[in-house]
């Protein structure tokens, strides 16, 4: 079984120049997916080391990254 960040690792490998996603007339590289999610998870993982509060911490993603958790 192949882990998530094993998945993002093997997809940017395999296919550089291939577009990972497309919305709102943007699209992204699978290397460009796999940098995003790792300053992501870095980010997430930073704050909750430091204490901060996890509605503050999904209002900062929100922000920063259009991306809203709906479980945490």
């Amino acid at each position: 079984m192949i882990s998530m960040p094993g998945l993002f690792q093997r997809s940017a490998r395999l296919n550089p120049e291939e577009v990972a996603t497309r919305y709102n007339g943007r699209s992204r590289l699978w290397p460009q997916i796999l940098d995003r999610v790792a300053s992501f998870a870095g980010a997430k993982q930073f704050m909750a080391e430091q204490g901060i509060n996890v509605r503050l911490q999904n209002a900062f993603f929100f922000a920063v990254y259009g991306v809203k958790f709906y479980l945490s």
